[in-house]
């Protein structure tokens, strides 16, 4: 078996080239997925993609998966190279650890990459994209990120994204208490906006979204203003502050558009803007009077925040290398179980066929329960002829010549080597 992870994040990539390799809905997802397959052809693949970072997860793949990332952001496979990063096997759980327990993210000690990685896995679960190994994987890599948030103060202070945006907007402004906020989007990031302005005791706060049923259910959850999508260039006379997350391929603020309906204002316009694809037109920055703020600019303000969070990296690292061996243990247990079965069911069937020729040799029938007896019997003897060898297979299971262990078992026991691998799960066209 191999695991291989292929990704860029916002260390590594430029928003211009996130943004090309983004899959922001179920659907995107969905897609992506399908795509990945066609390429890449694995047995098992996860797409985990949040506006900081793209990760594609394989089991066994057949291609290079830099090939997909380069198809999806149409640019050539070597320059695409640039901006990724790549781990194999083990390297790949430690990665994902790391990942989940937001050491990787723009916020140190954030929760919402926990979710992110959940509905990742969902989405490739119930499609049949993953199977046995990445669903394993996926599993233990969020129930280290919870348990790293349990043990660990990592994620004292719930800094979210949305939490740096306002902090960042309160450093401009001295206070945003009485200003006007509109909030654009109905999705997690939006209602993490409007959670966290609800928590600092804003009240003057507008809503807007494509879906009016979606907008008014969420203005009315924060006791906001439902303002129509329509007028949401309109609505830029009034408020002091918009903070936009949606899922739109397109600029929903274009430079026109912003540029019409704030070149009377007398106050300044403070835009933030953390979709991937990004919301709002970056030439907005250029007008006078907006002040345009996109993800990557939040890191200034997430510098002032770590160095509590940073004290408890050591914590988190000997959790995530206690956890490794445990995935390391499961992995050698999958690759020693399949040879444990054969030699069990090879067995099995000597025993029976051994059984059914003595008792069809017998001159005098012998009763139902007699039968009973002597089928236990030959089972028990069975069972403690392989016990050893099971117990030595099982005791050698972190031993660095297990490949040769089971080399030499299933040479002993004439086992057919091609049949050992479990079925990891490979996905299947239901087409």
């Amino acid at each position: 078996m191999q695991l291989r992870l292929v990704g860029l994040n916002f260390k590594s990539a430029t928003l211009d080239i996130r943004e090309r390799v983004s899959f922001p809905t179920h659907k995107h997802l969905i897609s992506g997925l399908e795509t990945l397959f066609f390429i890449v052809e694995p047995d098992e693949a996860v797409l985990i993609s949040t506006c900081n970072r793209t990760e594609v997860v394989c089991v066994n793949p057949k291609k290079d998966i830099l090939d997909f990332f380069s198809y999806v952001a149409n640019i050539p496979k070597e320059s695409i190279k640039k901006f990724t990063y790549s781990f194999e096997d083990i390297q790949v759980a430690k990665h994902l650890f790391f990942v989940a327990s937001s050491l990787d993210s723009l916020v140190i000690g954030e929760s919402q990459i926990l979710s992110q990685i959940k509905d990742a896995q969902e989405i490739a679960n119930v499609n049949k994209f993953s199977g046995l190994v990445l669903n394993h994987l996926i599993s233990q890599a969020i129930r280290v990120g919870k348990r790293i948030r349990t043990e660990t103060q990592i994620g004292k202070g719930n800094m979210s994204v949305a939490t740096v945006a306002i902090d960042l907007a309160n450093s401009i402004f001295g206070s945003i208490e009485k200003k006007k906020i509109l909030v654009v989007g109905a999705g997690k990031m939006s209602k993490l906006f409007l959670k966290t302005l609800k928590n600092h005791g804003i009240t003057n706060i507008y809503v807007s979204n494509r879906s009016k049923e979606k907008g008014l259910e969420l203005s009315f959850e924060f006791g906001g203003k439902f303002i129509e999508f329509e007028r949401r260039f309109e609505i830029l006379k009034e408020v002091d502050i918009v903070l936009s997350s949606t899922g739109s391929c397109d600029y929903i603020f274009p430079f026109d558009m912003v540029k019409k309906n704030t070149i009377k204002r007398t106050e300044s316009l403070f835009m933030i803007d953390i979709a991937i694809p990004r919301d709002i037109d970056p030439k907005v920055n250029s007008l006078e009077n907006v002040f345009l703020y996109n993800i990557d600019d939040l890191t200034k303000v997430v510098e002032k925040n770590k160095l509590r969070r940073l004290k408890e990296i050591p914590r988190v690292e000997a959790i995530i290398e206690e956890e490794l061996k445990t995935f390391n243990h499961w992995c050698y247990l999958n690759r020693i179980i399949p040879t444990i079965s054969r030699i069990r069911i090879g067995a099995e069937k000597i025993r029976k066929a051994e059984m059914e020729k003595t008792l069809s040799k017998l001159e005098s029938k012998l009763s139902e329960k007699e039968i009973e007896q002597i089928d236990a019997m030959t089972k028990a003897i069975v069972k403690k002829i392989l016990h050893n060898p099971t117990v030595q297979l099982k005791r050698h299971v972190n031993d660095k010549n297990l490949e040769s262990i089971i080399s030499i078992t299933e040479l002993l026991f004439n086992l057919n080597s091609d049949s050992l691998l479990p079925d990891f799960g490979k996905h299947k066209e239901s087409k």
